[in-house]
């Protein structure tokens, strides 16, 4: 009997206990000593496990990444023997990715090089969003804070803005003439946490209402249903349940944005000065994006009709929007112009996406599974994969000027009416793309 039978039977009999969910590519390969590389940094970046600097594994070398695995081998193979009773994976923050990779690495271990694999393993794009407008832009400030150069270690955008909201916080306390929101925030701590998800869509045509929405939605509501069940005394922002809080810290962080991520701002509002612009005559503003797909920011007002409801013998009016398509030959102004700088990145984003593929393909790379900014292919293909995603950006801001032009596009169908047009894209930076092909945590 072959030793590791009992040890392989008791893994099958786990699995179907636990019936663990594993997205497997319908063909593998053998995995090989650099594919076994890369599967061991998939292992750390979907656990992703903070060390005691607090500083979480996704965010440290690649090598750090693979020696953190090596120190927890003995709870990884626990984990696969056990995982009912090793609950350490549901801690990760991807938990059943994080188990499934653990899975693989067990098998890949006890099998060695010559183990097939069929694990997606991916490869994330930092802020996607700023990344795109940093490189249209070539801002080589926002792109250093986003991995586009080359760094000895990653760069975290998201770190950086809540270091200096907690600046700005810390010196309000000194001089704001309502201190209190600022000691409030002091007191709670503001950490990369409390600042991701306004930076992630800031880009997408978040304002500073919005983020304050964000903040009630993940902080505040949740702490106020801590008082409700007893959980804490009172709620930490106040009376209000941290709605003034909210907006405050909100403010700050969209200002803090802006200047951090100058050109990009500047592009957005730019791409705003277009969608206006196009408006103002009843257009909307159209383009082929760099994978020769056409793009319209196309948003026309729909039509109304007024609908009576009763409440016992109440009657309540409102208004409220068909569904069934049918729009007034009119552009909607306020839709075009929120959304016309997330739908122009969201374009650049696909475009690379499609880019990526098909240039992989071409090197026979066919297994791949892509989400929005995430890349994922077969550990054996990994190292080349990686090259080829920061290849192909490159390759697409070094062949288009995407914001010269949307521009050119633009002024060709006002056919000469101009009158509000930008006469040329925000000034650029002085960023050399080609460092991207050399920064290993673009796309890590």
């Amino acid at each position: 009997m072959d030793p590791d039978e009992p040890r392989l039977a008791r893994t099958r009999l786990w699995r179907a206990q636990l019936q663990l969910p594993e997205l497997l590519f319908a063909d593998g390969e053998p995995i090989g000593e650099e594919g076994l590389y890369w599967l061991k940094v998939h292992v750390a970046n979907c656990g992703n496990f903070e060390g005691e600097d607090f500083i979480k594994v996704s965010k440290r070398p690649f090598a750090e990444r693979v020696r953190w695995v090596h120190e927890n081998l003995e709870k990884i193979k626990s984990t696969v023997a056990a995982p009912l009773r090793e609950l350490w994976w549901t801690k990760a923050d991807k938990p059943f990715q994080f188990l499934a990779a653990c899975f693989q690495l067990s098998s890949a271990l006890a099998q060695g090089p010559t183990f097939v694999s069929r694990l997606p393993i991916s490869f994330d794009g930092s802020c996607s969003g700023l990344q795109h407008l940093s490189a249209m832009t070539r801002d080589e400030k926002t792109a250093k804070l986003v991995n586009l150069t080359p760094q000895v270690v990653p760069q975290d955008i998201y770190q950086t803005i809540a270091d200096r909201v907690r600046q700005r916080v810390d010196g309000d306390i000194e001089c704001y003439d309502d201190t209190h929101l600022a000691q409030m925030w002091f007191k709670e701590g503001i950490d990369r946490k409390a600042v991701k998800r306004n930076v992630m869509t800031y880009v997408y045509g978040s304002s500073s209402w919005g983020m304050a929405e964000q903040q009630l939605e993940d902080l505040m509501r949740p702490l106020a249903d801590k008082v409700k069940r007893g959980k804490l005394k009172e709620h930490p922002f106040g009376e209000d349940k941290g709605a003034a809080a909210a907006k405050y810290i909100a403010q700050i962080i969209y200002s803090t944005i802006e200047k951090v991520a100058k050109r990009p701002a500047a592009a957005m509002k730019f791409l705003q000065l277009l969608a206006a612009a196009m408006a103002d005559e009843g257009l909307y503003l159209q383009w082929t994006t760099p994978a020769g797909f056409p793009w319209a920011n196309r948003y026309y007002t729909q039509k109304t009709k007024q609908v009576r409801l009763y409440l016992h013998n109440l009657g309540v009016s409102f208004r409220v929007l068909l569904t069934t398509g049918e729009e007034e030959p009119k552009i909607d102004r306020r839709k075009a112009n929120n959304g016309v700088a997330p739908n122009f990145v969201h374009a650049c984003d696909a475009a690379h996406l499609m880019r990526t593929v098909n240039a992989a393909v071409a090197e026979g790379i066919t297994s791949i599974a892509t989400v929005h900014d995430s890349f994922g292919c077969l550990p054996s293909r990994a190292g080349r994969f990686r090259k080829i995603i920061r290849e192909e950006f490159v390759r697409m801001y070094e062949e288009h000027d995407v914001l010269a032009q949307v521009l050119n596009q633009a002024r060709a169908d006002l056919s000469g009416n101009t009158k509000r047009m930008p006469s040329a894209p925000p000034e650029y930076g002085s960023l050399d793309l080609k460092k991207v092909l050399d920064a290993e945590f673009a796309f890590a």
